[in-house]
């Protein structure tokens, strides 16, 4: 997936292969590639499908600041098990503006 610099609204999706089903507590967090890390948690982790771990997020002001590869991980806390998603990663570019 490739995103662009500044962006403020892009939906960043991810497949993390757990049943969120009953999911007490979820959490995403993405490290740009200054090593920042963001963390989203609660209601700013959107689950599209519980069964097959469908999630999303969507980016607000200020994290997209830095072009170059950002990495992104998923964690679940259902009942007393947590559970990570696959660390995967994603793209900002630079905009022509």
């Amino acid at each position: 997936m490739i995103a662009y610099l500044g962006e403020i609204g892009r939906v960043i999706s991810q497949t993390t292969g757990i049943d969120w089903t009953g999911a007490t507590a979820k959490q995403v967090k993405i490290k740009k590639p200054s090593g920042v890390v963001i963390t989203k948690t609660g209601s700013d982790v959107i689950v599209d499908d519980a069964a097959t771990g469908q999630i999303h997020i969507v980016t607000a002001s200020g994290e997209l600041s830095v072009a170059g590869e950002y990495l992104m991980q998923a964690k679940v806390t259902i009942s007393s098990v947590v559970l990570y998603g696959p660390l995967t990663s994603f793209d900002v570019e630079d905009v022509l503006v």
